[in-house]
């Protein structure tokens, strides 16, 4: 097997700008379908899933910049004025699971969605599974029985009397229907409960997100979205969001995001070199 032999002696120092995490700035491009308004993230990673989620985005009609990706320098701008839900070409399916993340979304915004499924890792050949997020669009339909298409490697949603609040409860949590859930959720006038939701940072910084976009956020452990005075988003306890609404679509203020937690891989990386 072959080895990497290295020998130290002295010590390392110095300074390394740390990027925002993989898992936080994907949620995030998805969320920028909620609004008209231009949304603006800082401290992006330079990595092909951001690149990937990109191309997805502008599939579905949202405006990245920069267009060039070589002039790229870790701030993204994304305006969704008219987001279309159709089905992209073929050619626009991605591995990544941050993918499918437009699902909600599209569903408040258009009361249809349209979106591949997810491929599957090298653990998982397959496609991923997306019941979860299917079972909270469900719960959150005005109709009992919403028209839904599912193929091998597609979903199909469309809602015509729109998303209403639910009491939506998983099995078990998942960080994608709980984002997908919290987003769709952000659109929707009333209170909106979610059990066994997940608490992972990047639902914390996607929450924050929502918070720049006009609303009041607090996270402990479940998520639930309730109109109390017609402005305030606050999440109580057991992994609920408690929300006011006040027309996200008309009257989201100007979104600038900074992607706050680093990417748990690199910071370690860089975290166990400056220990020695």
């Amino acid at each position: 097997m072959p080895k990497l032999m290295v020998t130290g002696g002295r010590r390392l120092q110095g300074k390394i700008k740390i990027s925002g995490a993989k898992n936080a700035v994907l949620p995030q491009m998805a969320a920028s379908l909620l609004t008209r308004e231009k949304v603006t993230l800082t401290n992006v990673p330079n990595i092909t899933d951001v690149r990937d989620m990109k191309s997805t985005l502008e599939a579905y009609g949202v405006a990245v910049e920069p267009d060039d990706w070589n002039k790229f320098d870790g701030t993204l701008e994304l305006q969704a004025d008219s987001p279309t839900s159709s089905l992209p070409s073929i050619n626009v399916r991605t591995d990544i699971r941050a993918s499918f993340l437009v699902f909600g979304p599209l569903l408040a915004r258009t009361g249809e969605a349209e979106v591949y499924k997810p491929g599957g890792c090298d653990i998982q050949k397959e496609p991923r599974k997306v019941d979860y997020h299917i079972q909270a669009m469900n719960n959150m339909s005005v109709q009992e029985k919403p028209s839904i298409e599912e193929t091998n490697i597609s979903v199909k949603m469309e809602m015509e009397n729109g998303l209403k609040p639910a009491a939506i409860t998983f099995k078990k949590s998942s960080v994608g229907a709980t984002e997908t859930a919290m987003m769709a959720a952000s659109l929707v006038e009333g209170d909106t409960v979610i059990r066994h939701a997940a608490i992972e940072p990047e639902i914390y910084d996607l929450a924050k997100m929502l918070e720049k976009m006009g609303a009041k956020i607090n996270i402990n452990e479940n998520v639930e979205i309730a109109e109390d005075d017609l402005t305030d988003f606050v999440v109580h306890d057991f992994q609920r969001i408690q929300r006011g609404y006040e027309d996200m679509v008309k009257k989201l203020n100007k979104c600038g995001a900074k992607l706050q937690i680093p990417d748990d891989a690199r910071d370690g990386h860089h975290g166990g070199a400056g220990a020695f």
